[in-house]
């Protein structure tokens, strides 16, 4: 028991930083691509050098995440909205809130997760779908902007 477990801590050990380089490279090609199709629309919600390798977490304006979550999910791409902090508690997240973002960014942020079994070949078939998913659920607007500018909230 106690010398498998030992023997199964030192390999997980070797492989923690490359798995990390690659798991950041995913998240950062992500990124990339988003940054290219959203522009100044879109804010990474991340510290540049502080930031855990397997989780993008960004905002687009005039989005409602909640919505973006089961369009993206219905395409076949899962994603969170939030942070994990405030998962499932039905509230904005105070986490996307301190650190600066206003309602509707908050509102509109969505959380990707990589994990040890996502591949290259998989960010690649997601790209397309997050462009064309949230571009149609950009035009809906977010719950936010709706209650700012009077709009009905379903």
């Amino acid at each position: 028991g106690a010398i498998g477990f030992a023997a199964a801590m030192k390999i997980a050990e070797k492989s923690r930083n490359s798995e990390a380089k690659r798991l950041a490279k995913l998240r950062d090609e992500l990124a990339e691509f988003l940054r290219e199709e959203f522009g100044a629309a879109l804010k990474i919600n991340s510290c540049a050098k502080n930031k855990l390798p397997n989780v993008l977490n960004v905002s687009l304006e005039n989005l409602d995440g909640e919505r973006a979550v089961f369009a993206l999910d219905l395409a076949g791409v899962e994603v969170s909205t939030g942070s994990a902090c405030a998962a499932n508690s039905g509230r904005r997240s105070h986490v996307l809130t301190a650190i600066g973002l206003n309602a509707e960014m908050a509102d509109g942020s969505l959380r990707v997760s990589l994990g040890s079994a996502t591949t290259a070949e998989e960010i690649a078939r997601a790209k397309p779908i997050f462009a064309g998913v949230l571009r149609e659920q950009l035009k809906f607007g977010s719950q936010s902007s709706q209650n700012l500018r009077g709009g009905k909230v379903s």
